[in-house]
């Protein structure tokens, strides 16, 4: 058994595998679950990633006055459709191709009903996925990676 996982092909197999888990599991909690972790970076900046009915959000979310952010943050709440709650005003451009959608929303000044963002106006720049488009991928390439015989040393001649 130690032997088949001497090659780095069945190693990056195995960490594959283990990410696609990890993205089927937030598949899995994204049908009940409307969850979101930010990160700040920089002075006024943050990070999001975010789940949601079956989908992955990845945001940068620009802000002229975001020195009340905490360095983490973590919300948790029932899963429900996003876009009822972006009013059409905030929305500067936005592409959609099926599931996968890319924008940029633009927020001038504080929304009342949007508590968390900050009193100077935010940029927020957000793609979304659909979960499949990374599970399904990441494991094929897990299975490809693990299942694949590896190549034979070439023997040197004497």
């Amino acid at each position: 058994m130690r032997k088949f996982f001497r090659s780095w092909k069945r190693k990056l197999g195995v960490v594959t595998l283990l990410i696609a888990c990890v993205f089927a599991g937030g598949w899995a909690r994204s049908f009940d679950r409307r969850e979101t972790i930010a990160f700040r970076f920089g002075e006024d900046n943050r990070i999001e990633f975010g789940s949601n009915q079956s989908q992955f959000t990845l945001a940068l979310n620009l802000c002229a006055d975001g020195k009340h952010y905490g360095d983490k943050f973590y919300s948790s709440s029932a899963s429900r459709k996003v876009d009822a709650e972006i009013d059409a005003r905030h929305i500067k451009w936005q592409r959609s191709f099926g599931e996968f959608m890319f924008r940029r929303l633009t927020y001038l000044e504080a929304d009342p009903s949007l508590r968390w963002y900050p009193s100077g106006g935010s940029d927020i720049i957000s793609w979304t996925f659909p979960y499949w488009s990374i599970v399904i991928p990441l494991t094929l390439l897990s299975a490809w990676l693990l299942l694949s015989k590896p190549r034979q040393p070439k023997q040197v001649p004497e």
